[in-house]
């Protein structure tokens, strides 16, 4: 059971620095510093591909463990499963913020989009009014 708990120990540390990249990025994202949200995220890749290798090697481990034995194991995973809980309520959060600015992000193109079709409409124009293109 060693390794199991080895593995366990590296799983829930895997976890937690998931958990602080994430509130790296949900930082970054408040702050709308795109280079350290970038960083964070590619990071947070890393670490989810070592979390989802590690994870299947864990659940490995268990299932070959003899009926007696895991109930242990299922406690040396309690703590992942803390950290991971956490980890999903910090992701969550980055995927709410993240999403709330990609909408204000669509909405300002949008804005701009009209008004670049607006100023166009209003330079094609070749009739002026008179006394309207003036400035006073």
């Amino acid at each position: 059971m060693s390794a199991l708990a080895r593995a366990a120990l590296e799983l829930r540390d895997l976890v937690e620095r998931f958990a602080s990249l994430s509130e790296g990025a949900l930082r970054a994202c408040t702050a709308g510093d795109t280079l350290a949200l970038a960083g964070a995220l590619d990071a947070r890749d890393l670490v989810s591909s070592r979390i989802a290798t590690l994870a299947g090697q864990v659940g490995a481990l268990r299932s070959g463990l003899p009926q007696h034995e895991r109930a242990a194991a299922e406690s040396l995973l309690l703590p992942v499963q803390g950290a991971a809980r956490h980890a999903a309520t910090v992701n969550a959060t980055l995927l709410k913020q993240a999403g709330a600015l990609r909408t204000l992000l669509g909405q300002q193109i949008d804005l701009l989009r009209r008004d670049h079709e607006a100023a166009t409409a209003y330079h094609a124009t070749p009739a002026r009014v008179p006394g309207l293109d003036e400035v006073r």
